[in-house]
């Protein structure tokens, strides 16, 4: 037998080897195999087996080494990822509820310097508002009809600071379904919540400073139909209208509303104020849902980007029908007026400061008038002038 087949056999190369039905004793000489040579060829298949085996072996020990490796180099960067990243990253066994795993952001969200899980998860079930305690405790708890769910709730710190968190939560299940472990994030909302907040009360202020504007107070794009993004609500005692039936046109657009004849006109005078960046002042009618005709009076400007682009118009239209009327009052009576003056038999001259500015017909000729108007009084003529008379 050759001395690598006593060395796989775990043999050395002087062991004997008696054959039992000769008595003989078989060492490493060649005559043994000349003498046995269905011995030698058993011996020669083992020992090829014994290598086959052997290689598949390390074979299989080095590729098996390599996966592990891979493993542990895979582990360790998904490690290093939650124990770095902002949010909190945990992990629960199910159903016995054990924690598995908690990152240490999870532990610092709870004021906790540890990462021991169980550790953690105490933290965690006691800091929870009180009110809130049921609904966190259901997060752990298997949902046939969901995976993946999320609650935002409140905690108290032992400073007694209130934070606000929020946990998304996702079963993980084994091949026949059955909920295996939960695993989740939570994070830190406080900050938004603030905002939110703040910003609600901001909208809310400013929807109850114009619920009381005598007007409306929109934003709308710069479009022949003048598509309202923003109608405040003033918008019904101005129009009849709610304020949700002009925007995005949902019944009708504010285009509509602008009687015919002004509609051109409306067009022309902020489309000439837009293109020079500047505040644009119309007055036009509008036909409001009881069919009334009404003036108002609107001021706005074009809304633009950095980079030059027009956004939107912003502006206010108010009610202008009372001083419409008032002007247009204004103007009759002083028609009246000037036709009783002009065909009054009386000669009436208005002067300003020794200078002539008005005559009626009855009044005499320029040159006249004009030396009657130097005069302060005269019997036959009526004089209306303003200027210093002391002298």
């Amino acid at each position: 037998m050759s001395a690598a087949a006593f060395r796989i056999l775990g043999l050395s190369a002087a062991t004997t080897l008696v054959l039992p039905e000769t008595g003989r004793a078989a060492g490493g000489d060649a005559g043994f195999y000349q003498s046995y040579p269905g011995v030698t060829w058993i011996l020669a298949t083992v020992t090829g087996l014994l290598i086959c085996v052997l290689v598949v072996l390390v074979f299989c020990t080095r590729r098996r080494l390599r996966v592990e490796a891979k493993l542990r180099s895979s582990e360790a960067r998904f490690r290093e990822l939650f124990e770095n990243i902002h949010d909190g990253v945990w992990m629960v066994e199910l159903p016995t509820g054990k924690a598995l795993y908690a990152s240490p952001a999870q532990a610092r969200l709870f004021g906790e310097n540890t990462t021991d899980p169980d550790a953690v998860f105490a933290a965690r079930q006691a800091r929870v508002h009180p009110q809130d305690q049921a609904r966190i405790a259901a997060l752990l708890e298997p949902d046939p009809a969901q995976d993946q769910r999320e609650e935002t709730y409140r905690i108290v710190l032992p400073s007694g600071e209130e934070r606000w968190l929020v946990d998304r939560a996702h079963v993980i299940r084994d091949a026949d379904g059955s909920p295996r472990r939960v695993a989740g994030t939570t994070e830190d909302i406080t900050e938004r919540r603030i905002t939110e907040a703040a910003l609600e009360e901001s909208r809310r202020a400013m929807s109850t400073l114009l619920s009381n504007l005598p007007g409306i107070a929109y934003r709308c794009r710069n479009d022949r139909e003048w598509t309202m993004a923003f109608v405040s609500e003033g918008c019904f005692d101005l129009t009849g209208y709610a304020a949700a039936d002009l925007e995005n046109n949902r019944k009708l657009a504010y285009a509509e509303l602008i009687h015919p004849d002004d509609r051109a006109g409306v067009w022309r005078d902020v489309q000439h104020a837009v293109d020079r960046r500047r505040p644009f002042v119309v007055t036009y009618r509008i036909i409001t849902a009881a069919g009334a005709i009404k003036w108002v009076w609107e001021m706005g400007r074009g809304v633009f980007s950095d980079d030059g682009e027009l956004l939107a118009l912003e502006g206010f239209i108010a009610d202008d029908d009372d001083r419409q009327k008032a002007l247009r009052a204004l103007r009759e009576s002083e028609e009246r007026y000037r036709t009783l003056v002009e065909k009054s038999p009386i000669p009436i001259v208005i002067h300003v400061e020794e200078k002539l500015v008005f005559a009626n017909a009855a009044a005499p000729s320029a040159p006249a008038a004009a030396a009657l108007a130097k005069t302060r009084f005269s019997p036959t003529w009526m004089t209306i002038g303003m200027g210093d008379f002391s002298t």
